[in-house]
């Protein structure tokens, strides 16, 4: 199949990160918060995701082989810095997990990741009712969602 270029048009406010899609799923080539630019965009192998979500990982989800096993494929990460958060440890079913806990000196070092919506879903499915995923701001001014204790 060729690579075919379409033009979408994306309302005033929407924010970047939204994604276009199409029979064989699409990605922005260009994204930008302008109203009514033209975005130019190219056939996808993917299921066409429509919004992305950045993810703070700072233990288990890091592991290549949880993400591919949890929401099937490795996501590539950039460094950030979670404040007033610290490690902890919980135990789950006799195996010891990574935790953050809520610390006024504290701060966690992680990846920020992006899944999309069903992705997210499934690593919630995969965190246990021991966390709680939030949103949080890192240290670099991104709005992220994060797992600490539930």
């Amino acid at each position: 199949m060729a690579n075919k270029t379409h033009r979408v048009s994306l309302p005033r406010g929407k924010p970047t990160g939204y994604l276009a899609r199409g029979t064989m799923g699409v990605f922005l080539e260009k994204e930008s918060a302008a109203a009514d630019t033209d975005f130019c965009v190219s056939p996808l192998q993917s299921s066409g995701v429509l919004h992305t979500n950045k993810l703070f990982i700072y233990g288990t989800l890091a592991d290549p082989k949880i993400q591919r096993s949890v929401w099937g494929r490795e996501t590539t990460g950039v460094p950030d810095v979670l404040r007033e958060y610290r490690r902890s440890e919980i135990e789950i079913d006799g195996e010891i997990y990574p935790l953050i806990i809520p610390s006024k000196e504290g701060h966690v070092e992680g990846l920020v990741i992006e899944v999309a919506d069903d992705e997210l879903e499934k690593i919630d499915d995969y965190e246990t009712d021991a966390y709680e995923r939030v949103e949080v701001i890192l240290e670099s001014g991104a709005i992220a969602w994060v797992y600490v204790r539930g």
